[in-house]
């Protein structure tokens, strides 16, 4: 092994650890509807900024409130509209919408390698318990790696239940020791590494490094697009309609291009596709579709 050293810290680099590209491509297929609903949810969040409306007095750079199931935005100005917009628009990108595919990576005490998913700053069900994690930079050790801190709180029990340690890799900006931090990344479990404390103890934590999901959900994508459709698609395209979802609260215009395995593929005016799931549909679109479509398709 080689040992690099750190500061106060003794880094000893553990077996290096691979994805299980099997088990990472049958979750993320049976999540990719998940892309497709906050794709919608998205454009609809967008549609409402862009008709916020302009006050100059109100004391908030911008304000969301919603009425009924529809949220509305106010600006103090058009460049505060503007930049709220720019800002939604890189953080709803196609490879942040990939992320969306991702199931949670719970931090505690036995993890697999090869375990992946996004870190959660919301509370989680599981099982019968809720809980929420919270993370604090422990120490920073260079510009690719630092000691994270992570708090387990039980909302269900009111109490923390897990303190824990891990090893971060990847390029995450000015961070500093001390600093409550929130990932947005997608970050896998690729083994252990083991280390020297300042009092010359010897620690092993996990070892997480990020795991870009975008290119394997895009491959997914294209698979699932290639299968035949029950509905061919024609040059005599139908007209464009008004979509929404089950709550009502998430529309779009468009055309229906085909319905396939339970999917329905509706074409923007933009020229972009929507894959959505016919469950996920209002009772009145799911009437509107043909007859051989169903929800258990």
């Amino acid at each position: 092994m080689k040992e690099v050293v750190f500061g106060i810290l003794t880094l000893m680099i553990a077996a290096a650890a691979f994805a299980d590209d099997s088990k990472v491509e049958a979750i993320l297929r049976e999540r990719l509807d998940l892309i497709e609903q906050a794709k919608v949810e998205s454009e609809a969040m967008l549609e409402a900024m862009r008709k916020g409306a302009i006050r100059p007095r109100q004391k908030e750079a911008s304000a969301m409130g919603r009425v009924g199931k529809t949220f509305k935005f106010a600006f103090r100005s058009k460049d505060d509209r503007e930049k709220a917009i720019e800002e939604w628009t890189r953080k709803t990108s196609d490879e942040a919408l990939a992320a969306k595919a991702a199931p949670p990576l719970l931090i505690r005490n036995a993890m697999g390698t090869g375990d992946f998913g996004y870190l959660p700053d919301h509370v989680v069900e599981v099982g019968e318990e809720r809980n929420s994690w919270q993370f604090k930079v422990q120490q920073v050790i260079d510009e690719r790696n630092m000691l994270v801190k992570v708090t387990q709180f039980s909302h269900s029990r009111g109490r923390e239940v897990g303190d824990y340690l891990v090893w971060i890799t990847g390029r995450f900006g000015d961070l500093v020791d001390g600093q409550s931090v929130a990932f947005s990344d997608v970050f896998i479990v690729s083994g252990t590494k083991q280390y020297t404390t300042a009092i010359g103890g010897s620690k092993t934590v996990y070892m997480l490094e990020r795991f870009d999901i975008a290119p394997i959900v895009e491959r997914l994508k294209a698979e699932a697009a290639s299968k035949k459709p029950v509905i061919p698609e024609s040059d005599a395209m139908p007209a464009f309609r008004e979509w929404s979802d089950a709550t009502g609260q998430f529309k779009m215009t468009a055309r229906l291009i085909s319905v396939a395995d339970g999917i329905v593929k509706l074409e923007r005016k933009d020229g972009s596709v929507a894959n959505v799931p016919i469950s996920k549909l209002s009772e009145s679109d799911q009437k509107f579709l043909p007859q051989n479509a169903s929800v258990d398709q």
